[in-house]
């Protein structure tokens, strides 16, 4: 039997716990397990495993001395009580029981557990050598890791000068030793939901009692974790019990079950990770500022939670235990509704928030490609800088190292399979002829003109024809906007045959006026002196290509108003693909 554990288990059944006879404890590397004696029977369904009676439970309810729970021998001040936190008041609380040594009541529990001067057993990050630490380079531990331990920090230095201010003896409260009491909350305790039974009625009405606290179960917290566990947790009169869900075979290790808890979940609170974990997931931060408008949009979306932030959200990858999330749309099952929501209205034009103000259920192919090339560029920026990363790194040399890797390696194929689906949608989009390209773009205009006059112009004015030279010099936004002016132009003197172009074009007007038509600019389109600063700098270009005839002669380019048409759309309705480069959805646009 491990060390300490012998003791642990007399004292826990001589103060009323209980083991079940036919179990066992052993250790491995990974640490302590239980399991039933080989050479007994099956343990049956709804039969008790393992129990811990409210007594020897340890909690904010024993620091504080809230009855019927007892401080055995540690009386804090009380205005170190009233002013501190509950986890902060039961880290101080274990720190002192463990400074008892073998005069605390808990002390055969406490020798049980991992020491603090045992790192390696502890396990958390916390404790990890620079040397393991590298192992969490770029992944959302390597932030978290600092996050919890600042925290973890500032509640120790709080309390320290509460206890100081009460006259109280603080010298031996090492930072290390808060850390570690912090650390055996974190990965051994229970939630406070557990020891409801015991509390009574006018304790449970303390604003720290009525929310969660860590409490810790001797003896019921030798079983260890698994996803997926059949067993269950028993709140009865006198204790919390663990009682198999089903029939435990001779030999068969018995887990309890933590929850739907991700590995890095898992590696933070409790040292260890799951291989192939049916609760994975990747959580992704993307803080989002929203004008009055659309902020007012937001509010009304069923995701909307007006005391929750919406800045953290949890990628599934495709072998998660729930699925996908729920939509319509397959490249976004791997992401959050409220995270869509949001997405939806950052990334809508101003026609697009009319739409979205109105409740209509789809805004088109623009807006979709749209919420798709932005959640691939996250995904891309998370994803390069963990594979970066990776190149440090060889084989693990350690248990920290291996359980790392197993939660690198799943934030890595969540994040990757994800890309793969988005990347996938936009080479459909390319090749469903979804998305028109400025060198597809130019072609159809060339033949609605006479010796292709469109590029002529293009060579006169711009001194070359050719898209990769005028996308390296950074014309391409301003071709486009030529582009969409020439073509209204050609088709009041010519016919397009049908095409998705052509259905793209008659829902323009609807949604922005007729382009030969001198309107008022749309309340939706972008602002009247961005549009104009580019008319401005195309009047010359426009005078240069007169000189190639065809569509560059006709006498509508001498009213402004098209151009201004036509720089309101490339402006509103283009998608930029690459730096520089961009792309019109030919879809008609929706609610046009």
């Amino acid at each position: 039997m491990p060390d300490g554990v012998e003791d642990l288990m007399e004292w826990a059944v001589d103060n009323g716990g209980y083991i079940h006879e036919d179990l066992e404890l052993v250790r491995d590397e990974s640490g302590v397990s239980v399991r039933v004696r080989a050479t007994r029977d099956a343990i049956l369904p709804d039969t008790p495993l393992v129990s811990c009676p409210y007594h020897l439970a340890i909690s904010y309810m024993n620091a504080a001395q809230r009855l019927p729970f007892l401080s055995r021998g540690v009386d804090f001040p009380e205005d170190f009580v009233q002013n501190t936190t509950a986890h902060t008041a039961t880290v101080f609380f274990l720190c002192e029981h463990f400074l008892l040594g073998d005069r605390s009541f808990w002390w055969p529990y406490l020798r049980s557990i991992p020491q603090p001067t045992e790192p390696d057993k502890l396990g958390t990050p916390l404790w990890f050598a620079e040397t393991n630490m590298k192992w969490l380079k770029e992944t959302n531990l390597e932030k978290g890791c600092a996050t919890r331990e600042a925290s973890w920090r500032k509640q120790y230095d709080d309390g320290i000068e509460l206890l100081k201010d009460a006259g109280w003896n603080v010298e031996r409260y090492s930072w290390t030793l808060a850390l570690w009491a912090a650390t055996i909350l974190s990965s051994r305790s229970f939630t406070s939901s557990m020891l409801q039974e015991a509390i009574d009625g006018e304790s449970q009405k303390e604003p720290k009692v009525m929310d969660s606290f860590p409490v810790l179960f001797p003896l019921v917290d030798l079983l260890n974790h698994q996803p997926m566990g059949k067993i269950k947790w028993m709140r009865r009169k006198g204790d919390m019990a663990i009682e198999a869900a089903l029939e435990v075979q001779p030999g068969q290790t018995v887990y309890s079950n933590y929850g739907p808890k991700s590995n890095e979940e898992l590696l933070l609170g409790y040292g260890f990770c799951i291989p192939a974990n049916p609760f994975d997931q990747v959580a992704v931060r993307l803080q989002m500022k929203f004008s009055r408008r659309r902020l007012a949009i937001r509010e009304t979306q069923s995701s909307y939670a007006k005391d929750d932030p919406d800045d953290v959200f949890y990628l599934r990858g495709p072998g998660h235990h729930d699925g996908g999330y729920p939509n319509l749309v397959p490249e976004f099952a791997a992401f959050p509704p409220a995270l869509l929501d949001m997405l939806s209205i950052a990334v809508a034009n101003e026609r697009e928030v009319g739409l979205l103000e109105s409740g209509a259920a789809s805004l088109g192919s623009r807006h979709r490609i749209a919420m798709t090339r932005q959640l691939r560029s996250e995904i891309h920026q998370k994803l390069g800088a963990l594979l970066r990363s990776d190149a440090g790194l060889a084989t693990p040399q350690n248990q920290r190292q291996r359980h790392a890797m197993i939660y690198r390696d799943g934030q890595r194929d969540i994040l990757q399979t994800t890309s793969a689906r988005l990347e996938d949608r936009l080479k459909q989009a390319h090749s469903l002829d979804e998305l028109l390209t400025i060198d597809a773009a130019v072609p159809l205009l060339d033949s609605l003109t006479t010796a292709k006059s469109f590029s002529a112009g293009l060579a006169v004015s711009l001194g070359t024809a050719s898209i990769p030279e005028l996308q390296a010099a950074g014309w391409e936004s301003d071709v486009w906007v030529l582009w969409l002016a020439g073509l209204a132009i050609s088709l009041h003197y010519h016919t397009l045959p049908p095409s998705p172009t052509h259905a793209w074009l008659a829902s323009l007007v609807g949604a922005y006026g007729a382009a030969l038509s001198p309107t008022p600019s749309h309340p939706d389109s972008p602002p009247e002196g961005q549009v104009g600063e580019i008319v401005q700098g195309l009047m010359p270009v426009i005078q240069d290509a007169a000189s190639a005839g065809g569509v560059w002669a006709r006498p509508e380019w001498a009213d402004t108003s098209v151009l201004r048409w036509a720089a309101r759309i490339i402006l509103a309705e283009s998608l930029e693909v690459d730096a520089g480069k961009r792309v019109i959805c030919t879809e008609p646009l929706a609610g046009a």
